[in-house]
């Protein structure tokens, strides 16, 4: 072989066996590798998920509480507001109070019990936001103990209810309307200074527990 064949040939084998660092071939500078692929640091993990801290949790839902209830005892009437006063009533038209009792949770209702022992018991109803309402009630009573036995004055009582303030105190809405049949019912009317029958006297008042 001639010199300048041989010279020939090692430069072909030069040009097939040496790769340049332009080549395309070379893992380490141009194929994908871990610091290429999405990694943990990418990935949704545990600080992007919903977790316990994002999560309702026991302090925003319904607790344990239950219904809010107001406690049983004897309730006592404070100032008396009059709206209306058709019927010059005053504390002693209105009573002093009442008794809680027969409290029921259970259907949220219990039983206002009239110190005025002419005035029949009422059945209220509350709900969780404090409000409660009561079925109207109506009586009759005689005056024959005040001498006009052929009076009869029939009251009749809207209960509008009120709003419990606190488990021990609340505020009393009322409507009373004053009838009377008999012939002694101008008498009776002069009797408790009411200018005439039929009246109304609607008032506020509040009552608190007292025992």
């Amino acid at each position: 072989m001639t010199y300048r064949a041989l010279l020939a040939l090692l430069l072909l084998l030069t040009a097939a066996g040496c790769p340049t660092a332009n080549d395309d071939d070379s893992a380490a500078a141009d194929d994908d590798d871990a610091a290429d692929d999405d990694d943990a640091a990418d990935d949704d993990d545990a600080a992007d998920d919903d977790d316990a801290a994002d999560d309702d949790d026991a302090a925003d839902d319904d607790d344990a509480a239950g219904p809010f209830a107001p406690m049983e005892g004897t309730y006592e009437y404070g100032l008396i507001s009059f709206s209306v006063n058709e019927c010059s009533s005053g504390q002693g038209q209105i009573g002093d109070g009442f008794d809680l009792i027969n409290l029921n949770t259970d259907v949220e209702a219990y039983t206002m019990d009239p110190e005025d022992g002419g005035v029949p018991e009422v059945t209220c109803f509350f709900d969780q936001a404090m409000a409660f309402v009561c079925n109207p009630t109506t009586h009759s009573s005689n005056l024959a103990g005040r001498g006009l036995p052929q009076a009869t004055i029939n009251r009749s009582d809207t209960n509008s209810g009120g709003t419990w303030t606190s488990p021990t105190t609340c505020e009393v809405n009322n409507s009373i309307t004053l009838n009377c049949a008999g012939s002694q019912c101008t008498a009776a009317a002069l009797a408790f200074g009411i200018p005439s029958f039929p009246c109304t006297s609607t008032y506020s008042t509040t009552a608190t527990l007292i025992d």
